[in-house]
């Protein structure tokens, strides 16, 4: 809780559903303490997912390196 306190955003990130996950428990958290910095929760969005090869699969739901670095530079943009 003191590093979400020193951060001006945070950004948790699940190869799975975004729902009922480490973003949920991290929010929770936020909540609770009363720290309302930008927060989000970057993984698999409630729907069908598509089928395939895994590399194919990060990248499309920017899951690889590029992606997470894209989704949380436009986080920090909005800062």
């Amino acid at each position: 809780m003191s590093a979400a306190a020193e951060t001006s955003a945070l950004v948790t990130v699940e190869e799975h559903s975004t729902i009922g996950g480490l973003g949920g428990a991290v929010a929770e958290v936020l909540a609770d303490h009363r720290i309302g910095h930008p927060f989000l929760r970057h993984g698999i969005h409630d729907e069908y997912v598509l089928i395939g090869p895994p590399a194919g699969l990060y990248a499309h739901y920017q899951l690889d390196a590029v992606g997470i670095a894209d989704v949380t530079e436009d986080l920090c943009r909005t800062l």
